[in-house]
């Protein structure tokens, strides 16, 4: 399949990756590679409210204007933080490309970060975080990945007491240690040439940041500190449900084992049709929602399984046996070959520019190449029954384990111990 994809460089070194297609859309994306896992951990939550601050305003336009030429043109802009990026992007028609990137240079460029417009954004952003704490369904997921897992900071939001210590000078402070066109990819899908998206983004892109005095050097990741030595994280909760999420660690984005974990990760927990939900769910009516997932750093990775249910010393146990049966026993043929298709139906159904732009900066991100989807389908399928049965055994022990909680305190204990005394006796 040929996949129309070409990578250059602009004169001060930000990549650009363009990838033409048969669309009157465009999709245009600033990928940055700093998260909150490169923020100090009194300001945890600062490359997050650089993402909500950047487009408040300009020396040419205040937030409203830019909101106002975008949309006129039939934009849509958008934004995202992760623990290990930050990417600003918007949507356009073919035709009005040119027009909506020079307003979103100027952004970038120009953001003036203002004191009065950060202290509403952050407001916002204070609600935003009591929406975590409020759902029962964030909540056991937020405490979970990474903080509990890790032993480190790097909550995407951060909390309270550290989104309250954020101003605007440590914003710009990140800007000027991560900000660097080494560390900056542009990438561009749709229908437009190469060679347009080129003269366009170095004109508008190409002196990004020339103006400061002296050239720095981008700093290294810290390293990954060894495990949380504590095997729990509770959070009391006057709901009667609980929600429990049991995290362990995996594989990076660039471990060929990540494959495998896949695949596993939709024999498990994945679907209607996995494991996890037709054990717990249509047939014990256990828990409402019961699934697994898996997320992948440039340096590691995590495997959660995740629950929510009024009964968790009925569900845990099921959950728990569905561990040691697919850990002692190879998957059937027939579960790794549905596994397979879907696996590669997810690529094949994002079919958007969007997908396409974001898709291409993160192979660059963080395999230093483009990964194309016929080059992922091949890894895929050269995934064994055996591949699997291993990368189970090697999650799924008892000291690989971080548990996260949220309910009545008065079941902790009867939790704990139903989970430690089970993974000891089936693991």
């Amino acid at each position: 399949m040929k996949e129309n994809i070409v990578v250059s460089c602009l004169s001060n070194g930000i990549r650009v990756i363009t990838q033409e297609r048969e669309t009157e859309a465009v999709a245009f994306c600033f990928f940055v590679g700093c998260g909150s896992r490169n923020e100090k951990d009194e300001i945890v939550g600062v490359s997050h409210a650089l993402e909500h601050s950047m487009f408040k305003g300009t020396s040419l336009r205040t937030a409203h204007d830019i909101a106002r030429e975008t949309e006129g043109k039939g934009a849509e802009i958008n934004a995202f933080t992760s623990e290990e990026c930050t990417c600003y992007w918007f949507a356009a028609p073919a035709d009005t490309f040119r027009e909506v990137a020079e307003v979103y240079a100027d952004s970038l460029h120009n953001s003036l970060l203002d004191e009065k417009e950060w202290s509403t954004e952050q407001k916002n952003i204070l609600e935003e975080r009591l929406m975590y704490e409020e759902s029962n369904t964030l909540c056991v997921q937020s405490i979970l990945l990474p903080e509990a897992m890790f032993n480190l900071q790097m909550s995407v939001i951060g909390s309270i007491k550290t989104i309250k210590r954020i101003k605007p000078i440590h914003m710009r402070e990140l800007i000027k240690e991560w900000y660097l066109p080494e560390n900056i990819i542009i990438s561009v899908a749709g229908g437009i040439k190469h060679k347009v998206i080129l003269e366009i983004c170095e004109e508008l892109f190409g002196n990004f940041h020339k103006s400061w005095d002296v050239n720095p050097k981008l700093p290294t990741l810290n390293p990954l500190p060894a495990q949380s030595p504590e095997p729990y994280v509770e959070k009391i909760r006057k709901e009667k449900q609980f929600g429990i999420a049991m995290g362990f660690r995996a594989y990076s984005k660039t471990d060929e084992r990540s494959h495998a974990a896949s695949l596993l990760n939709l024999i498990l927990g994945g679907g209607m049709s996995s494991r996890l939900f037709q054990e717990v769910r249509e047939k014990r009516g256990f828990a409402y929602s019961v699934y697994s997932s898996r997320e992948g750093f440039k340096d590691t990775g995590t495997f959660s399984i995740t629950a929510f249910t009024s009964n968790p010393l009925e569900a845990l146990p099921v959950i728990i046996k569905e561990l040691g049966k697919i850990r002692k026993s190879p998957v059937s043929d027939r579960e790794i070959r549905d596994a397979k298709i879907a696996r590669k139906a997810f690529s094949k159904k994002e079919e958007g520019s969007v997908s396409f732009a974001l898709r291409n900066a993160s192979s660059i991100f963080y395999h230093g190449r483009i990964i194309g989807r016929d080059e992922g389908y091949k890894k895929i399928e050269g995934v064994s029954k055996k591949d699997i049965l291993a990368v189970a055994r090697d999650i799924f022990v008892p000291d690989n384990i971080t548990i996260a909680l949220t309910g009545p305190r008065s079941w902790y204990p009867e939790i704990q111990e139903e989970i430690h005394f089970n993974f000891k006796k089936r693991l």
